[in-house]
């Protein structure tokens, strides 16, 4: 069993869950999105959106901390172990609960594949899996039976991508098509199971944005389909879909919680785990800078929980005073073009702060090599193009294709090096035991 920490990607964009990175295929400069293109805004909005999913529903906050414990656990083996470890670190050698944590997650996110071309659902199966979480949960998951007996897991990441995917559609109807799985897969279902609710997409919209604010995104996604059309229910507003479900009751340990409670119970659970990622005191900026984020995301949805339909309501990507008071409250991920070149929406409140995104990023990619990819380092480009802006010789070399993680055993100066350093494994050698060579 593999932690599923892929990016949520298309050919012309990705995004990276729990890390606050995005990139679009592009050589424009996103210093001013008013500028951009109609064919780059509709990638960087895209982007953006799974962006707002990280950071404000049950769903993002989970992942990061399932992420985090899993990486955090990785830590302390490695550091207790010795000098060198082998790679990749299965879960199946791990603590049991992270084991479970583990599973859970991939069974939650389901497919995660590309199929391209017409798909015919056949049938829609809700069935529990078997595995058991730690509050006694058999977790249930949803099989699309298409084409001739294929099958497809709807999961979290069909709902992220279908709700993406409808946003960019609303702005940039002349966007290029995507694949038909994951990007149309809530579209598909509900065409299926309600053709009346699947009328207007602002409903799709809607519903994926709900059922993201909840345990299980897929399965949600299906049973509050199939509610809103037992209830005969008839949508003028979209809006109106929140608030059908909004006295949705969440059980926490002991607590009932409503929506926004249970949110702001997983953003403080996360910010535990994202603190972990900086224990020295040189990069509380990056502290402050996510505990920022978290806090401000609960607090868009406390003040007004369908904010991301909002953003579609008005109309346009451009001069959209809704996604500007996002961007001013939650700002966004590090953001790359093709070039290497990176910006970052300053929030006012830590103009000040020294903060420092990439290390994030060569934090997701060090769990990769704990995972036991063999891909050279992903931030090459960027530490070129940021050599070039800073006027300073290049720092990169043949270790950082075959082997980026011996930089810092040779104490050569890079993010990788300094979060490693931090970490106090930079002395430590991984093997992949499946290959020849060292990381």
């Amino acid at each position: 069993m593999k932690i599923n920490q892929a990016e949520l990607y298309t050919t012309a964009g990705g995004y990276l869950p729990s890390f606050f990175k995005m990139s679009v295929e592009t050589g424009e400069s996103f210093l001013d999105i008013q500028k951009l293109t109609e064919e780059t805004a509709s990638v960087y909005f895209h982007e953006y959106m799974h962006y707002i999913q990280d950071v404000s529903t049950f769903h993002g906050l989970s992942n990061m901390i399932r992420m985090g414990e899993y990486l955090h656990y990785c830590k302390k083996i490695i550091k207790d172990g010795d000098t060198v470890f082998e790679v990749p670190i299965v879960v199946e050698s791990l603590d049991p609960g992270v084991k479970v944590s583990a599973q859970i997650g991939n069974i939650l996110n389901g497919s995660s594949h590309n199929i391209v071309g017409p798909v015919e659902i056949e049938k829609i199966d809700f069935h529990q899996t078997g595995v058991v979480s730690s509050e006694g949960a058999d977790i249930p998951e949803i099989i699309i039976t298409y084409n001739n007996g294929k099958l497809y897991r709807f999961g979290a990441w069909a709902v992220n991508e279908s709700m993406a995917y409808i946003g960019e559609k609303k702005f940039f109807p002349a966007s290029p098509l995507a694949p038909t799985l994951p990007y149309h897969a809530a579209e598909l279902i509900t065409r299926k199971l309600f053709p009346e609710f699947a009328l207007d997409k602002l409903n799709i919209f809607a519903l994926c944005d709900i059922a993201l604010m909840s345990a299980e995104p897929g399965p949600t996604y299906y049973k509050h389909l199939i509610k809103l059309r037992d209830s005969n229910f008839e949508c003028k507003d979209p809006k109106e879909i929140y608030k059908f479900f909004e006295s949705a009751i969440f059980e926490y340990q002991d607590w009932n919680l409503n929506c926004i409670q249970m949110l702001s119970t997983l953003g403080q659970i996360a910010r535990i785990y994202l603190k972990g990622y900086f224990p020295l005191e040189d990069y509380i900026a990056n502290v402050n800078w996510m505990d920022h984020i978290i806090d401000h995301a609960v607090g868009l949805r406390n003040r007004n929980i369908s904010f991301p339909l909002d953003i579609l309501l008005h109309g346009s990507f451009y001069n959209n005073p809704e996604l500007d008071l996002t961007m001013k409250n939650i700002g966004g991920p590090l953001q790359l073009n093709s070039n290497g070149q990176a910006s970052f929406i300053i929030i006012e409140k830590l103009a000040d702060k020294m903060i420092q995104p990439d290390l994030n990023w060569v934090i997701s990619d060090i769990l990769k090599q704990i995972m036991g990819s063999s891909n050279p380092c992903g931030m090459k480009a960027f530490c070129k193009a940021s050599a070039s802006k800073q006027n300073i010789p290049d720092f990169t070399n043949p270790l950082c294709d075959i082997s980026p993680w011996f930089r810092a055993y040779n104490d050569l100066d890079c993010s990788m090096t300094r979060v490693l350093k931090m970490w106090e494994l930079d002395k430590k050698i991984p093997v992949n035991v499946n290959q020849s060579f060292f990381f």
